[in-house]
């Protein structure tokens, strides 16, 4: 009888056992697999809270005084727009999105404003991960304002605008932060350099730093990366707190998801040796029958092991079938968060944490087998 049969007829005559076998790693494999689902869909769930804090880095002139920043008229240092189309093409740079900006404070009747000129450049292929941060305008004559800009003028979108004499339609207003952002009205940075005749000019470059797994120290990855490319022409200064705090969510989130995958595994792959080798007890008449027979115990070792291999693959079909199912439906209760996406590419991670699983819980039984010898078994039978 070729291997093939011999794995075909085994598992044929053991059917009540394979069934239970495969259910039991279905189980294990399903709970891998919600687990995973769900701690990414929290992972996303914090970074897209975490996004709405805004860029966590800024970027100005070099030779601006610190101590005066915050206070100075802004126009007072500026730097060229060029820097901006240089960051940008380095794709080694951990920053998912940089806004360069020039900025003047304007009074439109009592109100005192930060009119922006701002030009967006994501860097991310994910463009909706950052789409709060994103300007688009239909034109040069839009703008978007700042929650409290907006209601001290009275204005709604749709309203027109004057500003340096100029009429602007107001396309947006953007949710309110309770920063000095609320009061920016916003428009196309080009825009703003014909208003104030200053072409290629910029005060400042917004970024939002990204976080990749593996990066030991990201904030200093980051900031390192920065100051090399921009060199004499500029300044990094990082908002530490909301950049740390983002990295330590991401960080402890991925531990968690890491320890509850560990956990799931040895518990199911001890629950499932514990069965095999119930089995494999059973079978220690068959296997010293097949060994008499004149099969090689290197025959039988790659029947057995062929088994757990089906029984893996089938594990891995129905857990990450299953294991989605339940994420998906109990996920949002669990994280409050609106719904759970599945995660298909986690199929080939089903398939060696079953493999594994099958594999590792198999082999004590299945030595335990074939180290018996097939005339005392045979004689005591």
């Amino acid at each position: 009888m070729t291997l093939a049969g011999l794995v075909i007829r085994e598992m044929a005559r053991r059917r009540l056992g394979l069934t239970l076998s495969v259910l039991a790693a279905v189980v294990a494999t399903a709970a891998y697999v919600s687990v995973e689902t769900l701690s990414r869909s929290a992972q996303e769930a914090v970074r897209q809270a975490t996004l709405k804090m805004g860029p966590n880095i800024l970027i100005i002139p070099r030779g601006a005084p610190r101590d005066r920043l915050w206070t100075a008229q802004f126009g007072e240092f500026e730097m060229p727009e060029e820097v901006l189309e240089d960051l940008a093409r380095n794709r080694q740079i951990e920053v998912d999105h940089y806004a360069a900006r020039l900025e003047r404070r304007v009074r439109i009747g009592e109100v005192l404003a930060i009119l922006t000129g701002v030009r967006d450049v994501p860097v991310t292929t994910d463009r909706g991960e950052i789409q709060d941060l994103r300007f688009e305008f239909g034109g040069p004559q839009e703008v978007h304002m700042g929650a409290t800009a907006a209601r001290c003028l009275g204005k709604n979108v749709g309203d027109t605008i004057s500003l340096e004499g100029r009429t602007f339609t107001i396309a947006r207003v953007r949710p309110e932060h309770g920063t000095v952002d609320d009061i920016r009205i916003y428009v196309d940075l080009h825009a703003m350099q014909a208003m104030y005749g200053k072409p290629g000019r910029i005060d400042s470059i917004a970024a939002l730093g990204r976080f990749r797994r593996g990066t030991r120290e990201p904030l200093k990855t980051v900031k390192d990366q920065l100051e090399r490319q921009l060199g004499d022409r500029g300044e990094v200064i990082v908002a530490r707190v909301p950049f740390e705090a983002r990295d330590k969510s991401r960080r402890m989130l991925e531990t968690v998801g890491s320890a509850l995958a560990a956990i799931l595994l040895v518990l199911a792959g001890l629950g499932l040796a514990l069965y095999i080798h119930h089995n494999a007890s059973e079978r220690r008449y068959e296997v010293a029958v097949l060994v008499a027979l004149g099969y090689r115990p290197w025959q039988v070792t790659m029947a057995m092991l062929s088994k757990v291999a089906a029984v893996g693959m089938a594990a891995a079909v129905g857990g990450l079938l299953a294991g989605t199912a339940i994420a998906v439906a109990a996920g949002p209760g669990i994280l409050a968060v609106e719904a759970v996406r599945p995660v298909w590419a986690l199929w080939w991670q089903a398939l060696g944490f079953a493999l594994l699983l099958c594999v590792a819980a198999a082999a004590v039984a299945v030595w335990g087998a074939l180290r018996a010898a097939p005339a005392e078994v045979l004689r005591n039978k």
